[in-house]
């Protein structure tokens, strides 16, 4: 009888440790499996997956100069990039950007760009639109200068360019916004008055437009004078000399 005890004690704890064993087992394995899943899921997000590798191609040096041969800008762009030009490039006293001489993009080889310019000099009642240059979505601002040999008091004038081209943000100067009227798409009208002689060089005012065009392309803003006046020593006004000298956004990619 005590035999037979023992027997059915024996056969209770070999099959416990049977069961426990097996368990054990199966939570190694289980363990074991959650851990192999979560680098595999790392992987497919790591190195490899979502992050980018930085550039180690060539890369190349563009430096854009004044018309004085003084340095204004140097940028560094990968093989087949655009640099990108001074957004205003400072010209000598007299002379007026219009754009640069050589083509920056899909550069593969290190570049000197320079200015191209018109000069002022001996010109009377000058006004002036300089170039610009923007990619697509950029802002460009044509400061509208009036230079040369000055005199004036008053005039009327009308801007006009490619609305699909290019978007009117504002028109203002060193004082704040001026008045302007541009009800019409693509045309700014405006007036200038002054209570005597402008004796110096001036900006008016500057335009402030975005880059609409989507593909390299040149853009022509113009003016055209509706009417423009000086005054005499004796108080009496006349109709003075001038010349408009219009300019071109450059859109680049």
């Amino acid at each position: 009888m005590l035999m037979e005890l023992w027997k059915r004690w024996f056969a209770f704890l070999l099959a416990a440790v049977v069961v426990i064993g097996f368990a054990a087992c199966s939570g190694t394995k289980e363990e074991s499996g959650d851990t192999l899943d979560s680098s595999v899921n790392n992987a497919g997000s790591g190195a490899y997956g979502d992050e980018t590798e930085p550039y180690t191609g060539p890369t190349y040096t563009v430096t854009f100069y004044s018309d004085d041969g003084s340095i204004l800008w140097i940028d560094t762009v990968p093989e087949n990039g655009t640099a990108t030009p001074p957004v205003e490039p400072e010209m000598t006293y007299g002379n007026v950007f219009t754009k640069w001489n050589g083509s920056f993009t899909s550069v593969t080889e290190d570049l000197e760009i320079h200015p191209e310019c018109l000069s002022l000099t001996g010109k009377k009642n000058a006004f002036v639109l300089p170039g610009a240059y923007g990619k697509t979505g950029d802002y460009v601002i044509l400061p509208f200068k009036l230079s040369g040999d000055v005199c004036l008091c008053g005039f009327d004038l009308t801007v006009t360019y490619d609305p699909e081209k290019l978007q009117l943000e504002s028109v203002f100067n060193e004082d704040g916004a001026i008045i302007y009227n541009d009800e019409t798409p693509g045309v700014i009208r405006m007036n200038f008055v002054s209570i005597k002689d402008v004796e110096a060089d001036v900006d008016i005012c500057s335009f402030k437009f975005k880059v609409l065009a989507e593909s390299y392309c040149e853009i022509p803003v113009t003016a055209k004078m509706t009417s423009i006046y000086a005054g005499n020593d004796d108080d009496s006004m006349y109709v003075p000399e001038y010349e408009l000298i219009p300019a071109n956004v450059y859109v680049y990619q």
